[in-house]
C-alpha cells in the first residue's frame, strides 16, 4: 500500500461538498442532551444517510438510566427566555433565548420574577457568580436566579453552561449565563454601590424523551469512528464539524463496500458508554472539533494519543495520515510543509476516546484546540473550512487503511515511536523537566493491548462524580492543580485496573508523560483524594 497514492485517491472519490452541506443542517438544531433537538438532529443525519444508501439504526438512552460512574440527565427543553438588567433608567444589558441560544444553562429550571441583583457572596434572590457552577447552584438553591459568567470564554460572547440534572432533582433556581465583559461593567456598579434590578423569565419544559444514538454500519466492527452530536446550537466546532465528517467517512466506506467499520454519532459520554460497553472493536478513532478555519479559530489540529502504556496504533496511524494529509505545503526548496497546523499530543482527557480507553479500546482522536468561540453562542458555521473538513475526512479515512494493513501498521508504528521520544526530548528541554521514568522505557511496557481482558473500567469517573464523592471545597482545590482531574478521572483508574496498586509508580508514570512535576503538598491531596476514589468505585 502507498500512502501518498491513496490520498488523491480518497479525494476524488468523497463527497466534497456532503460535510459541508450536512453541516449547515446540523448547526439549525439546539442539540443539547436531552432536548427535543438531540433528536431532531440525529434525525437529520440519518435521513442522510439513508439518502446515500446507508441504513442506521437509533438507540435510545432512558434519562436516569446508569451509565458506568455517571447518570443520564433529565430530558428537558428550553421554550423561551429572556433576562434583563437594569440601573434605574438605564438598560446595562437584554438578552433574549431566541436571539442568544446559549442564554439558558442546560437543564435550568424555569423561572420568572423581579429581584435586586447581588454578589454572589452576599446571597439573595438574584446573584451574579462565576467559578464552579454545579456547586453555585447547590449552595444557591434557595435563590430564584443565577447569572452566571466566566473569564474562560470569550468575553463577548453568551457562554453554553449546563447542570446536567438528574430527572429526581430538578427544583433549583434559574440559571443564565451572560458575557463576561458585560458582567464585569455590571459588578463594578454593584461594587460602587449602585442597586441594580434584573428582571427575568425563563421558560422550560420537562418531559422523558431520553437521549437518542445513531448507529451505522458493522454490529461487530473492526474500526469504529465516534463523533458527539450534542451540544447547543449552533456549535459548529464542537461538535458539528465532527459529526458532519463522520458522514463523509461512512458514505465513502459504504460506497467502497467496506464491511469491518461503524459510525457512531452520541451525546458525549452518555451516549458513548453504552455502545463500548456492547460493541467490542480493535480500534476507535474519536472526531472532536475538526476542520475550521485556523486563522478564525485560532486552533491547531491535535492527534491525541492514549497514554503511553496503551497500545499506540491508532494514534500512530493517525500521525502518519496526517503527516501525508496535511503537509500538502512547499517550501522554497521544495520540501513539504503543513499547510494546516497540526501536531501528535499526549494523552488529554474530554471526550468519547476516554470511554474507549476506560472499557480498554485503544483508542485516538482528532482535535482542534484552543477554539476562540468554544462554548459560546458564536460557535457559527462560518468558522469552518470546507477544505480543511474535508482533509480531516481524508485522513480519518487513511488512518482506517493503515490499520488494515499489518505491514504498513507495524512500520508506522516503529517511526511513530521514533519521533515520540524525540518529540519528549526537545519538549523537556524546553519546559527544563526531566520526566522520572524515560518515555523510551514507558513505550516499552504496554500494559493495554490486544490480550488484555476487557472491559476495565465502566466509563471514565467524570468531573461531577469526584465532585461528589470529594465534595466541592476538596474539588475545587484539586482543579488549581494542573493535570489532577484528568490522573483521578482515568488515568490512575486505568493503571489500578490493570493491576497496578502502587500510587508512587502510578504517578510517576503520569508526571512522566505530561511532563509535570507535583510538589509534595499537591502529590499528598491528589493521593487522598484517589484513595476515596478507590475506596468508593474500584473496590
Amino acid at each position: 500500500m502507498s500512502i501518498n497514492k491513496l490520498v488523491p485517491s480518497i479525494r476524488e472519490k468523497i463527497d466534497p461538498w456532503l460535510a459541508y452541506d450536512s453541516l449547515k443542517k446540523i448547526t439549525w438544531y439546539h442539540r443539547l442532551q436531552g432536548s427535543t433537538g438531540l433528536w431532531d438532529a440525529v434525525n437529520t443525519i440519518k435521513n442522510i444517510l439513508s439518502e446515500h444508501g446507508i441504513s442506521s439504526k437509533i438507540i435510545k438512552v432512558k434519562q436516569g438510566e446508569k451509565l458506568g460512574f455517571l447518570e443520564a440527565p433529565a430530558s428537558w427543553d428550553p421554550i423561551e427566555g429572556w433576562i434583563e438588567i437594569k440601573d434605574g433608567d438605564e438598560t446595562l444589558l437584554k438578552i433574549s433565548y431566541d436571539e442568544h441560544p446559549t442564554l439558558i444553562s442546560a437543564h435550568s429550571p424555569g423561572g420568572e420574577g423581579e429581584a435586586k441583583l447581588s454578589l454572589e457572596k452576599e446571597g439573595g434572590e438574584a446573584i451574579i457568580a462565576t467559578g464552579l457552577l454545579t456547586s453555585l447552584f447547590e449552595k444557591h438553591r434557595d435563590s430564584r436566579l443565577i447569572v452566571y459568567y466566566t473569564r474562560s470564554r470569550y468575553a463577548e460572547a453568551v457562554p453554553y453552561t449546563g447542570l446536567f440534572l438528574k430527572p429526581s432533582d430538578t427544583k433549583g433556581p434559574s440559571v443564565v449565563g451572560i458575557p463576561a465583559a458585560q458582567a464585569l461593567r455590571i459588578i463594578e456598579k454593584l461594587i460602587s454601590g449602585r442597586e441594580i434590578i434584573v428582571s427575568w423569565n425563563i421558560k422550560v419544559k420537562w418531559h422523558d424523551k431520553g437521549l437518542p444514538i445513531l448507529y451505522a454500519g458493522s454490529k461487530d466492527p473492526r474500526i469504529l469512528f465516534i463523533a458527539h452530536i450534542c451540544h447547543p446550537k449552533p456549535g459548529a466546532h464542537d461538535n458539528g464539524s465532527g459529526s458532519a465528517a463522520l458522514i463523509t467517512i461512512a458514505k465513502y466506506l459504504e460506497d467502497q463496500g467496506r464491511e469491518d467499520w461503524a459510525a457512531v454519532w452520541v451525546p458525549e459520554y452518555t451516549g458513548s458508554i453504552p455502545v463500548l460497553n456492547k460493541v467490542r472493536p480493535d480500534y476507535v478513532v474519536n472526531l472532536d472539533m475538526v476542520g475550521s478555519k485556523q486563522w478564525i479559530t485560532g486552533s491547531t489540529l491535535s492527534i491525541v494519543a492514549p497514554p503511553l502504556f496503551v497500545n499506540e496504533e491508532p494514534a500512530a496511524a493517525a500521525w502518519a495520515a496526517s503527516y501525508a494529509v496535511f503537509n500538502s505545503a512547499s517550501s522554497f526548496g521544495g520540501n513539504s510543509l503543513p499547510r494546516y497546523k497540526w501536531e501528535i499530543s499526549p494523552y488529554t482527557m474530554g471526550s468519547d476516546h476516554d470511554v474507549a480507553l476506560a472499557t480498554g479500546i485503544p483508542a485516538t482522536m482528532f482535535n482542534e484546540w484552543p477554539s476562540k468561540y468554544y462554548h459560546t453562542d458564536m460557535d457559527t458555521f462560518d468558522t469552518i473550512s470546507r477544505d480543511n473538513l474535508n482533509r480531516v475526512v481524508i485522513a480519518s479515512l487513511l488512518t482506517y487503511y493503515i490499520l488494515e494493513d499489518k505491514d504498513e501498521k507495524r512500520k508506522t508504528v516503529e517511526a511513530f515511536n521514533k519521533y515520540r521520544i524525540g518529540w519528549y526530548y526537545l519538549e523537556s528541554s524546553k519546559k527544563g523537566v526531566e520526566p522520572p521514568r524515560s518515555p523510551a522505557k514507558l513505550l516499552s511496557e504496554k500494559l493495554l493491548d490486544s490480550t488484555t481482558e476487557k472491559p476495565l473500567l465502566p466509563s471514565p469517573i467524570t468531573s461531577r462524580k469526584i465532585m461528589r464523592i470529594l465534595g466541592a471545597g476538596v474539588y475545587e482545590e484539586l482543579r488549581k492543580i494542573k493535570g489532577s482531574i484528568e490522573y483521578i478521572g482515568l488515568y490512575a483508574p486505568l493503571l489500578y485496573s490493570l493491576g497496578m496498586t502502587d500510587h508512587e509508580i502510578i504517578s510517576e508514570y503520569y508526571q512522566s508523560e505530561k511532563l509535570i512535576r507535583w510538589r509534595d503538598e499537591e502529590w499528598k491531596k491528589i493521593k487522598e483524594a484517589f484513595t476515596r476514589i478507590i475506596e468508593e468505585l474500584l473496590h
